[in-house]
């Protein structure tokens, strides 16, 4: 609110591209905030201006260890200066965020390896156990494939990860279990709930970007 009420007051602030249409500047997600504008001093200035003021009134102030400006490739050029603005220190995509890459293009097989991994990892650890063929399917159901939905929730996972998914979960041994889409098919049916669901900042910056 704070904010919102800066940039409405200055004519000199500027929404990220992709934002712009619908003057979204923030996310929040618990005690976690991310803002976006294009990269120049006198929007990164007046975010700093919002902090600032922020922390005056509630007594909450920004931990600049723990805070980072990511800028594109054309931008570089004015790293130093903002970073000196906002005395934060420079990150670059892509970064973890709740367990998912943020990155600024499509999500290719390199991105995924944080969650093949981790898979490939529960399967070693279970390399040991003496369990029947019920039990191993069990498994697969309740914790391999938990992590491939909580991934599909965010992205349209790759049809090579869709695959090496499916081998990694005993598909190829004949477990029995059906095969992940590649994610079109849920992606078109979540779009659709999106336009029919609730309506929010994050939802119609979504639809606008989609449709």
């Amino acid at each position: 609110m704070l904010l919102q009420q800066l940039i409405d007051q200055d004519r000199d602030f500027m929404f990220h591209w992709k934002c712009r249409e619908l003057g979204l500047f923030q996310s929040c997600f618990a005690d976690d905030l991310v803002l976006f504008c294009e990269a120049n001093e006198q929007s990164i200035s007046l975010f700093k201006r919002g902090l600032e003021m922020f922390a005056s009134l509630s007594g909450l102030h920004v931990n600049p260890k723990k805070s980072h400006l990511i800028l594109s490739k054309s931008a570089q050029h004015n790293s130093d200066r903002l970073l000196r603005v906002l005395g934060f220190q420079e990150a670059h995509l892509p970064v973890l965020y709740l367990g998912f890459p943020l990155i600024s293009s499509r999500l290719s097989l390199s991105d995924c390896k944080p969650l093949l991994l981790k898979i490939y990892s529960r399967i070693r650890d279970w390399g040991g156990l003496q369990l029947s063929f019920a039990a191993r399917v069990q498994l697969i159901k309740l914790v391999l494939v938990s992590f491939n939905i909580y991934w599909a929730i965010a992205f349209l996972l790759p049809k090579g990860v869709i695959g090496k998914l499916n081998n990694s979960c005993g598909l190829s041994y004949g477990m029995g279990l059906r095969e992940m889409d590649t994610g079109r098919s849920h992606g078109i049916k979540y779009v659709s709930r999106l336009r029919k669901g609730v309506k929010g900042s994050g939802t119609s910056w979504l639809l606008t970007l989609l449709l």
